[in-house]
C-alpha cells in the first residue's frame, strides 16, 4: 500500500507542552483515515473468475463479461477467452495471468494451461493434458481458476 499521511503529526511533539500546535483534532485524523482507506479499496487484481468446465458455468467473477470455451475463431477445445467487464486502464502488457486448471472425471489426468495472447480487452490460453503417453486436447471443457494482476506501478 502506498499511502501519504495528510498531516505531519511528528510535528507536534516538538511544540511547547499545553500549547495548541500540540492537539490533534478529529479533523486531521478523519483525512487521514479517509486516505487510508481509498488506499485500501485499490487491488492489484484486475480480474479473475472460476470456471465450472462440465456444464459450463461460471461460479464466480471480478471484472469478468464472459468465458468462450473454444475461444472465437479456434475450432474445437484446447482453447478458452475470458473478456473483461471493464477494459484494463493504460494497458501495457505488464499485467500477469495465472491460470489454474482443474481435473475432473472426464478429465482425471494432469492439465496445463498457457497463455497465447492477451490486450486490454480480454486474455486467451490454450490448455492440454497428459494422456499417459503425450499432451493432448481434452475432449471436454476443464474447469479452471483464473487471476490477472496488473503489474503497472502506481505513481
Amino acid at each position: 500500500m502506498v499511502y501519504s499521511p495528510k498531516h505531519i503529526y511528528r510535528d507536534k511533539d516538538t511544540a511547547p507542552a499545553g500549547s495548541e500546535e500540540r492537539l490533534i483534532v478529529g479533523g486531521q485524523l478523519s483525512d487521514d483515515f479517509e486516505a487510508i482507506a481509498e488506499e485500501l479499496k485499490r487491488t492489484p487484481i484486475v480480474a479473475s473468475c472460476k470456471f465450472a468446465g462440465n456444464p459450463p458455468t461460471l461460479n464466480y467473477s471480478h471484472n469478468v463479461d464472459k468465458v468462450e470455451c473454444p475461444a472465437p475463431g479456434k475450432s474445437g477445445y484446447g482453447t478458452c477467452r475470458v473478456t473483461f467487464k471493464d477494459q484494463i486502464p493504460d494497458f501495457d502488457l505488464h499485467y500477469s495471468v495465472i491460470v489454474q486448471p482443474y481435473g475432473s472425471p472426464a478429465l482425471n489426468n494432469h492439465i496445463i494451461a498457457t497463455v497465447n495472447y492477451q490486450d486490454s480487452g480480454f486474455v486467451e490460453w490454450a490448455y492440454g493434458y497428459w494422456n499417459g503417453s503425450s499432451w493432448s486436447i481434452p475432449g471436454a471443457v476443464p474447469s479452471f481458476a483464473m487471476i490477472c494482476v496488473d503489474y503497472q506501478q502506481q505513481a
